[in-house]
């Protein structure tokens, strides 16, 4: 929803509109689906928060002034790679004040360089297969904030993430691993928001958890046998059982056989093997001074659509 420039100033209006945005993380733009975002986040860590709400509104506020400016309607709304973008900024900085300032800076730029990733995409060689900008912006605006704060060394996989517990038995290892796949979709390491937030996704909307759950087994499994073969990228093994291996996974199961396509038997099994794939870019990227973030669920999303879009429309190759 864009809010119409005469309701600008409705509070209730804006209220509801960011609550759809947060739900966008999990991609599920309703209310319902926000709220359990926020409860998630509540239960990690609530000081998190603020930069996330923080972001998500300039991003809104930002994305709603490009569309504005548009004949067509515009893009969408970008919201939630403003809350992103803070959740990203709280994790960088010891300053929460610092972060909200920062992630304030991130959610304006999301809407102009969402506008920049659509049409380049639109201009490219595969704009008949009419791809998704997901969270391009999000990857673009804190990828270069954390490269400026660490001067290119090495990330972890997802570039920042919460203190890892001690590494656990490899089973104990993958059943945490499902759960805080899923929490990572919010950058949070917390088994118990991953619990919370798959119950309430499969309470809203069954077959979208159902996806979300399917993402995250099939990481965990390829995940525990990066593992077993000693091949963790630059993480120590930790983040395996950290879920950093697991919420692009998670995401681009859910993209591609829910959202963006309709659910198909083909669907679901394409949506599964690019889950699958994440993991191992995953993996690669960490060992670069690239940020990882949901890089892996970008190229792995965009790579199973138009593969789907391809074979179901020959004339868009």
């Amino acid at each position: 929803m864009i809010p119409a420039r005469h309701s600008a100033l409705r509070p209730a209006l804006w209220a509801r509109v960011l609550a759809e945005q947060l739900g966008d993380v999990v991609l599920f733009p309703r209310v319902t689906a926000g709220l359990l975002v926020v409860a998630a986040i509540l239960i990690d860590d609530a000081a998190m928060l603020v930069p996330v709400l923080v972001g998500a509104v300039a991003a809104t506020v930002s994305s709603s002034a490009v569309n504005r400016r548009r004949s067509d309607g515009g893009y969408g709304m970008f919201g939630y790679c403003g809350a992103l973008v803070g959740a990203a900024a709280y994790l960088t900085f010891s300053s929460g004040a610092t972060a909200a300032v920062v992630a304030g800076i991130g959610g304006l730029l999301c809407g102009p360089i969402a506008l920049a990733v659509a049409l380049s995409i639109r201009l490219g060689p595969l704009a008949k297969c009419d791809l998704p900008v997901l969270t391009a912006p999000f990857c673009l605006i804190s990828g270069a904030v954390t490269l400026i704060v660490s001067r290119g060394s090495q990330q972890p996989t997802a570039a920042v993430q919460a203190e890892s517990g001690p590494v656990l038995e490899p089973l104990l290892a993958a059943g945490q691993a499902v759960m805080t796949g899923i929490s990572q979709v919010l950058l949070v390491n917390n088994a118990l928001s991953g619990v919370l937030l798959l119950v309430g996704l499969l309470v809203v909307h069954r077959r979208l958890g159902l996806m979300a759950l399917a993402g995250s087994m099939v990481a965990a499994a390829v995940g525990w046998a990066a593992v077993a073969i000693g091949w963790t990228g630059d993480n120590g093994g930790t983040a395996f059982q950290d879920g950093l291996l697991g919420y692009s996974a998670v995401l681009t199961a859910v993209a591609v056989a829910v959202v963006f396509e309709p659910t198909t038997r083909r669907g679901v099994v394409v949506a599964l093997v690019a889950a699958a794939l994440t993991v191992p870019m995953a993996i690669s990227l960490s060992m670069t001074a690239l940020p990882v973030f949901t890089w892996p669920y970008i190229v792995c999303t965009w790579l199973a659509l138009t593969h789907l879009r391809i074979r179901k429309n020959p004339a868009r190759s």
